[in-house]
């Protein structure tokens, strides 16, 4: 018999269940947390007077023929250097 010896138990604190119950009340606060809308302003923006036309599209056509000549809109470009295009 033994009586000056005692057991001692292991203090630990279980962290599997404390994460699981942490998760869980984050979910519950994500789902349940309403969102802040910000108020805007109410502005009565101008109308405009007059509609602005459309200006004529002219495309630029670039042509390289067969015997890697340049052509710009039919004309066919006599320098070379394509830095010039």
């Amino acid at each position: 018999m033994r009586l000056g010896a005692q057991r001692q138990d292991d203090f630990e604190i279980n962290v599997i269940s404390l994460i699981d119950v942490m998760l869980t009340l984050l979910m519950f606060f994500v789902m349940t947390t309403t969102f802040v809308q910000h108020s805007a302003l109410k502005i009565t923006l101008p109308q405009a007077s007059e509609t602005l036309e459309e200006a004529p599209k002219n495309p630029l056509i670039v042509m390289i023929g067969a015997d890697s000549r340049f052509y710009v809109d039919n004309n066919e470009v006599l320098n070379p250097d394509v830095v010039t295009l």
